[in-house]
């Protein structure tokens, strides 16, 4: 298909510069979705602590208050902290950002 759009002369360098994009793309694509993705995850987390109104009881549940930003980065990422948890703290009414994750 390259030879005959372009001629037989540069049909090897084009392809081959295809070829080096292409796999560009499949390495940098799935790395940019799973930043993108994560960034929505820890806004959605942030949102949701800061929805939180029974500090007791979140605190009793994950032995942490919610100003202790370090030990809550640790809980998130132990996956101790999710947002499944953090929606069982957050008031009635509360809308789940779970399946907004990928709309960013």
């Amino acid at each position: 298909y390259i030879a005959d759009l372009f001629g037989q002369r540069y049909s090897g360098a084009i392809h081959g510069k295809a070829l080096t994009a292409w796999a560009a793309s499949a390495v940098c694509g799935p790395m940019g979705l799973a930043y993108l993705r994560s960034q929505s995850y820890k806004s959605a987390t942030h949102d949701l602590l800061s929805a939180i109104e029974d500090e007791a009881a979140f605190e009793s549940a994950f032995g942490c208050t919610l100003g202790d930003h370090d030990k809550i980065a640790a809980l998130i990422d132990a996956k101790t902290l999710s947002i499944s948890r953090l929606m069982e703290f957050v008031p009635d009414g509360t809308v789940d950002p779970t399946p907004f994750l990928y709309d960013s």
